[in-house]
């Protein structure tokens, strides 16, 4: 089964103050399979964040639906995770303590969070102790139950890859 399926989404917000709607994603179809890693690169404006924000459930798509494992996506899930183009670390935590942010308000014992958490920071090459930006993905990484995250660059040229 696929992982997730976009099928004919797309998204036009309502005119402000009278004016003309604004389609900000045109119609897109895309599969991305369990283990894919997909990179959505654009530039300003055509439409990367809205698609990501409906495939994370935080918007609706005016037209078409995105599945996940063959389920409506509807809402946000603990099965996704989005990583935003701020930073969103909580600044009083030390990194660590924002990796395990989800797991620990999903009741994940503290032995197994930290364990988790020096893991992740081993992949991205920080110590347990270190810090750096790279950071910023692993708290997406860690919620996300089945391991689909997202990210994106803003200053990405127009061309989409495909990489297994």
């Amino acid at each position: 089964m696929s992982g997730v399926v976009v099928k004919g989404v797309s998204r036009t917000f309502p005119g402000v103050r009278g004016g003309a709607p604004v389609q900000a994603l045109s119609p897109v179809d895309l599969t991305v399979g369990q283990g894919d890693f997909v990179a959505i690169l654009g530039p300003s404006g055509c439409g990367k964040s809205t698609l990501l924000r409906i495939v994370a459930g935080l918007d609706k798509p005016t037209t078409g639906t995105v599945t996940l494992e063959g389920k409506p996506v509807t809402e946000p899930g603990a099965e996704r995770g989005m990583v935003f183009q701020s930073y969103t670390l909580f600044p009083w935590l030390t990194v660590a303590e924002n990796i395990q942010f989800g797991p620990r308000e999903r009741g994940v014992p503290a032995a197994e969070r930290r364990d988790t958490a020096e893991r992740l920071m081993a992949q991205v090459g920080l110590s347990f102790r270190g810090a750096c930006s790279s950071a910023r993905r692993l708290p997406a990484l860690l919620r996300t139950t089945r391991r689909f995250c997202c990210w994106m660059s803003r200053s990405a040229p127009s061309t989409t890859r495909r990489a297994r």
